[in-house]
């Protein structure tokens, strides 16, 4: 840059003894326009650092409200998970339970979607609608669970709930536990480029990833 802007001055100085006469005219119109021109070299930068210094403000809070948005929906995305795969605290879960982080993890991201990106929105839905519920059973209808409720049932055994078996879609309709965990994985993998903890995958690996 410093290279450029000294053979941009000297251009300049060259069209100015060409048009006073070369070498006998006045010195001094040359030189004010190598002030000037000095000066708005020195407005551009200063002018360009504060618009990083502006940019770099709006990034760290921008990636502040991701984590704070995470940090809310996170625990229910893994109760999901846990309930889903009958692990973890999965037995102070329930079907009801489930549908109601759907409420509220649809709530809490309808509000702040537009701080992440087109890849994290698709990678909520396959997770929330694509694969753990299906949703739009009607007019005021709750969405129903895509988790196989026999295996479920047969993992709570007798403390199961008749009344939750109404609360699954059809069986036909349902997840594997591994294809709920696939999705979930993706959700927060993309989470976490969102919010810095690591680098975006490159365009070759999501090609490769994709199978294109």
């Amino acid at each position: 840059m410093d290279q450029a802007a000294g053979d941009l001055l000297h251009q300049c100085s060259a069209l100015i003894d060409a048009a006073g006469g070369g070498k006998d005219a006045p010195w001094w119109p040359k030189e004010m326009f190598t002030a000037a021109l000095s000066a708005l070299f020195g407005l551009g930068a200063a002018w360009i650092a504060i618009a990083f210094d502006r940019r770099k403000t709006i990034n760290q809070e921008l990636i502040k409200k991701r984590i704070e948005v995470f940090d809310k929906m996170a625990p229910k995305l893994n109760d999901l998970l846990c309930f889903a795969r009958c692990v973890g605290d999965w037995r102070n879960l329930s079907p009801g339970l489930m549908l109601k982080h759907k409420r509220d993890l649809d709530r809490d991201f309808a509000i702040y979607r537009a701080l992440f990106s087109g890849a994290l929105a698709q990678a909520y839905f396959n997770l929330i609608e694509g694969q753990y519920f299906a949703a739009w059973q009607g007019s005021g209808q709750d969405a129903r669970l895509r988790v196989l409720p026999a295996r479920l049932m047969s993992e709570w055994g007798a403390a199961w709930d008749p009344a939750w078996s109404g609360l699954f879609s059809a069986a036909q309709d349902a997840r594997r536990p591994e294809q709920i965990a696939q999705a979930y994985v993706a959700l927060m993998n993309q989470f976490a480029v969102e919010i810095g903890a690591r680098p975006a995958p490159s365009r070759l690996f999501r090609r490769r990833a994709s199978g294109a």
